[in-house]
């Protein structure tokens, strides 16, 4: 069992967690161990030692503080050097869009090149592999980066040889999968407590269970503004305001896509959305478009309320959507932050 004191090293990962332990961050193994591989980064990225900069790969379920550690790390970087911090679900779509852009010769290398240019360190958010095409894109583009030299720290809920679960032409997934065992050291932080548990009890934008009272109290509370007309192909059961109310089956169970959410979230600041259920591997394509509007409701900084079968990490426990749906569960626990106000537009 570790100590309240969680190391008698003077150094700045230890001492900014400890603070957290101060704090009530309940300590443990796991994050010991991630936080002594963090910290042996630090020290061979300021040149102390032999042994060149190795990456680190912290993996473990929703609510591990995986994002916590990485946040320190990054925070904590030698001065002078350049770094970025992305979610991998966001940094997928700049690499397809900024490939398009590049008209002559090698795109993945050229990109790899623009990429080392304007950080030295990454840390990856949320890792996941979706399709084989996208693993063999990284798995090249990867190969560049870290010929030049590049350092990766990445996040993930899955250990390494388990990013692409379901897919198919799994084999060719393989040398990916190599290169982020040679360049990356996997830590595990899974049986450690579940910080995000810790948290819920103050939740007012997500609601498990019949919670239809508290969704009308969060109506009155956003339905504000300026009402402007909502896109022909979704249908809101009310609509006030820079606010509107869906069903579940409304949203994601109609055959409406990103190009739809997007209209939809030009209109409104505040999307509620009622009984979402536990979802079933049959239920993917609906889980799928959830995943999609979360991401968007994101990524645009948009308030989402919300009552549920379960918590977010429970609902979509099989089946193809179930490695995305915990991205999504991920950022509603993020999104729970929001409910002060409006965010600034990102669009």
């Amino acid at each position: 069992m570790l100590a309240h004191k969680i190391s008698q090293e003077s150094l700045p990962l230890f001492d900014a967690y400890q603070e957290l332990v101060e704090q009530g961050w309940q300590p443990d193994a796991p994050q010991s161990i991630a936080l002594t591989a963090l910290s042996n980064l630090l020290k061979a990225l300021k040149g102390e030692g032999s042994i060149p900069p190795k990456g680190v790969y912290l993996y473990g379920p929703v609510g591990r503080g995986k994002s916590k550690l990485l946040e320190m790390f990054m925070q904590h970087l030698p001065k002078g050097l350049t770094s970025r911090r992305v979610h991998m679900h966001a940094f997928m779509q700049e690499v397809h869009r900024r490939i398009g852009a590049i008209e002559k010769g090698d795109p993945l290398k050229q990109l790899a090149e623009e990429l080392a240019g304007e950080a030295q360190v990454f840390g990856f958010d949320e890792f996941y592999i979706t399709n084989i095409a996208d693993a063999m894109l990284l798995g090249r583009l990867f190969q560049f980066l870290f010929t030049h030299k590049v350092v990766v720290v990445a996040t993930s809920n899955w250990p390494p040889e388990d990013l692409f679960q379901n897919g198919l032409n799994r084999d060719r997934f393989t040398p990916f999968l190599k290169l982020i065992k040679t360049h990356l050291d996997a830590v595990d932080l899974s049986g450690g407590p579940d910080y995000r548990a810790a948290t819920r009890k103050g939740w007012s934008l997500y609601h498990v269970g019949k919670s239809k009272d508290k969704l009308a109290e969060a109506f009155k509370s956003y339905a504000n503004g300026k009402t402007e007309k909502l896109p022909a192909v979704v249908k809101a059961t009310k609509h006030q305001g820079r606010c509107a109310w869906f069903t579940f089956e409304e949203l994601c169970e109609n055959p409406l896509g990103r190009t739809e959410y997007l209209a939809l979230i030009r209109t409104v600041d505040t999307l509620m959305i009622e009984n979402v259920p536990v979802l079933e591997a049959s239920d993917a394509d609906a889980a799928l478009r959830f995943v999609t509007l979360v991401d968007i409701m994101y990524d645009h900084k948009r308030r989402l309320v919300l009552s549920a079968a379960d918590y977010p990490e429970n609902l979509c426990p099989s089946g193809v959507a179930s490695g995305p749906f915990l991205r999504a569960a991920s950022r509603l626990s993020e999104m729970q932050s929001w409910q002060t106000a409006p965010q600034e537009k990102t669009e």
